[in-house]
């Protein structure tokens, strides 16, 4: 039995690429925010005397690839070193998983309940299985199938059980939003709404974005 689990190498390389490409969507939003600085600045040097860009519209861009190079590199560097250092301990009755940002350390009691599911869809990447820990009153956890194989986490699903932590088992294909239906914990609102979280994000990129090149044709301008 697994106590000491790392994802598998396969594993560990899907969920590279698939980070990978989420991150490679944000250069295309990033661009049109330093392209929107650009055309704006090219409005405001015609109405004025001055000819070329403002220097405001040219420090927004420029600071806006500076970040474009910054996604690029995290994308490539940071991605896979952050996927090699995935680890879940657990035998003893607490439960540590070293993720991309953080190590959470779990006891059988701060568990509420641990759903094992069969078959969901995460954003963008394929439907597979998932090991979901609530607490009393959100999610603690979820540990995804695309990094962990059905083994890994039925070993710590069993073992969860043997210390009392109440087992659910959902075989059947859910939603993310039929997920929160069945338990509001399980799912967070960000993620069995995806399209919308996306939609409320990128709306409210644009304005930030309109909002600061506007700002900084006042200001040159003014």
């Amino acid at each position: 039995m697994c106590r000491n689990c790392v994802g598998r190498e396969d594993n560990r390389r899907r969920v590279v690429r698939t980070n990978i490409q989420l991150v490679w969507l944000m250069v295309p939003l990033l661009a049109l925010q330093g392209g929107m600085l650009g055309v704006l600045g090219l409005l405001s040097s015609t109405s004025s005397a001055r000819g070329g860009l403002p220097a405001g519209s040219i420090l927004g861009m420029g600071a806006i690839a500076v970040v474009i190079v910054l996604v690029i590199l995290y994308a490539h560097l940071a991605i896979p070193a952050m996927a090699a250092r995935q680890r879940i301990v657990f035998g003893d009755g607490t439960y540590t998983f070293t993720g991309w940002f953080r190590t959470v350390r779990l006891r059988a009691e701060e568990i509420s309940r641990a759903a094992a599911i069969g078959h969901v869809r995460l954003g963008a990447a394929q439907p597979t299985h998932h090991l979901v820990l609530a607490g009393p009153r959100r999610r603690l956890l979820i540990l995804v199938g695309q990094m962990w194989d059905i083994g890994q986490l039925g070993a710590l699903a069993n073992d969860m059980a043997d210390r009392g932590v109440p087992l659910i088992s959902l075989l059947r294909p859910f939603s993310p939003a039929q997920l929160r239906s069945f338990d509001p914990r399980l799912m967070p609102w960000r993620q069995a709404r995806p399209f919308a979280f996306a939609s409320l994000l990128a709306t409210g990129l644009i304005v930030l974005a309109v909002g600061a090149a506007i700002a900084v044709v006042i200001v040159v301008t003014g």
